[in-house]
């Protein structure tokens, strides 16, 4: 049998591994708006408000799972 752990630690890497992206499309979109093309990163930003939200869902999914005796 396995540790209670051991299901929210892996999902928890995969969830930091998934998170980095977005964090990597933030700093893009910043960087184009600095050089002045918000038509460019408008559409990035949108989809960044979804992968918040999702991450947001995942982290209480993590957190409730660790907490699960």
């Amino acid at each position: 049998m396995t540790e209670p752990d051991a299901l929210p630690r892996p999902i928890h890497r995969i969830h930091m591994n998934r998170t980095m992206p977005g964090a990597t499309l933030v700093e893009l979109a910043i960087w184009i708006d600095q050089r002045g093309s918000p038509d460019t990163s408008d559409p990035a930003r949108r989809h960044l408000t979804t992968l918040e939200a999702d991450a947001d869902f995942i982290s209480e999914a993590i957190v409730d799972l660790m907490a699960d005796p």
